[in-house]
């Protein structure tokens, strides 16, 4: 098991089964679950709900703001591997394990892949 999230779902789950077929295809299912998680560390692609289009950004695009910050834009209709991908970071000044699942409402950091 990954962890013990993951562990603790699966044991509840199969609690009352009493078939193994039925353990399996729980297993798998919880499994799937699991790997749809959004977790530190986990690269997602964002996309803008009214317009369809992804979040985006351009190695050597630059604010002029001093920070060094990446400039976003929302770009096309399709994800592109090189320019719409993202690596969820915790947020400023925290320690989180890569591979922890993200907690619903989690402030979080957004690393440009």
């Amino acid at each position: 098991m990954p962890d013990d999230i993951v562990r603790d779902v699966l044991r509840s789950r199969i609690e009352k089964l009493n078939s193994f077929g039925k353990v399996i295809e729980t297993f798998k299912d919880v499994m799937i679950e699991h790997r749809r998680q959004v977790r530190y560390g986990s690269k997602i692609a964002l996309k803008h709900v009214a317009t369809g289009r992804f979040l985006s950004c351009i190695k050597g695009m630059r604010y002029d703001t001093g920070f060094k910050q990446h400039m976003a834009f929302c770009n096309s209709w399709q994800p592109d591997k090189l320019q719409d991908l993202w690596i969820v970071i915790p947020a400023c000044k925290q320690h989180v394990k890569s591979g922890n699942p993200v907690p619903f409402n989690s402030v979080i950091g957004l690393k440009h892949q």
